[in-house]
């Protein structure tokens, strides 16, 4: 039993070290991330911000830019220093280093893009799941706040991260409406605003909700109709090439190059 103790306290003490190292890692980034960002301009700052908002899905802060900036700098600083070292000549490395660097640079804004792109695929992907099951609860008699709550308790995703965020700003005492426009008009997913606006549209007015959101998800799975189409039209071409380069090429070397020789061997 004392030894399961131990275990246990060794794990738990494993965990808070890492943890600690890992809050001085960012708290050194960080600092030295503040360097760069307190020199930039408002445009840079609110470009990074959104960035950061749409692949996290919560309100960026000047600490997260700051963050932000520290890892280019890392990445920059590990990959310049690598660059140096895979070469023997002083000035080949150098170039090389500075390739690197510039590379490694722009690998924390290529990894923010990839997830942004990422969640907002995730929530297209999802959206049509969750307007029927919204169309559902309130064919059951609930009301849209209840109907929300409900899908984001029985459905996860990324789209039920936005629908949470919304219910704990009106929870927190916004209000239904202050919500809405105030989602609508941060910078969260394209598709999930809209869905919003249908919702405020249709509980300013009085209209009903079912035919609304049967609507919707049929256009829903008719723009995720059109982009598997798309997709698989793109495919096709992009299957030419390794078609024409690589496997039209070998097969001419197979058939050809037999008879090439034996009549090149007869001259």
């Amino acid at each position: 039993m004392k030894s399961e103790i131990k275990i246990m306290s060794s794990g738990k003490k494993g965990t808070g070290t890492y943890k600690r190292h890992a809050a001085f890692f960012l708290h050194v980034i960080g600092k030295a991330g503040s360097v760069i960002s307190a020199h930039l301009s408002k445009k840079i700052i609110l470009y990074y911000m959104e960035m950061v908002e749409k692949s996290s899905g919560r309100e960026a802060t000047l600490q997260d830019i700051n963050i932000l900036f520290g890892a280019k700098l890392f990445c920059f600083a590990s990959f310049g220093i690598t660059g140096i070292l895979i070469m023997s000549n002083l000035l080949l490395s150098m170039v090389v280093s500075v390739l690197c660097g510039c590379l490694g640079f722009f690998i924390p804004d290529i990894v923010l893009r990839k997830i942004g792109s990422a969640k907002e695929n995730e929530i297209r992907s999802g959206l049509p799941y969750i307007v029927d099951l919204l169309n559902i609860s309130t064919l059951a008699g609930q009301n849209i706040y209840n109907s929300l709550k409900t899908v984001s308790e029985v459905y996860r995703g990324a789209a039920c991260n936005e629908i949470a965020g919304f219910l704990k700003a009106v929870d927190f005492g916004m209000g239904r409406m202050k919500a809405y426009s105030s989602f609508i008009a941060g910078k969260k997913s394209e598709d999930f605003k809209n869905l919003l606006f249908i919702l405020l549209q249709s509980e300013k007015y009085g209209s009903t909700v079912n035919e609304i959101l049967n609507q919707k998800t049929k256009y829903l799975r008719f723009e995720l109709l059109q982009e598997c189409e798309r997709r698989s039209r793109r495919m096709s071409i992009l299957l030419l090439f390794p078609l024409v380069f690589l496997v039209l090429p070998a097969f001419l070397l197979l058939t050809g190059g037999p008879l090439v020789f034996s009549v090149a061997g007869s001259f």
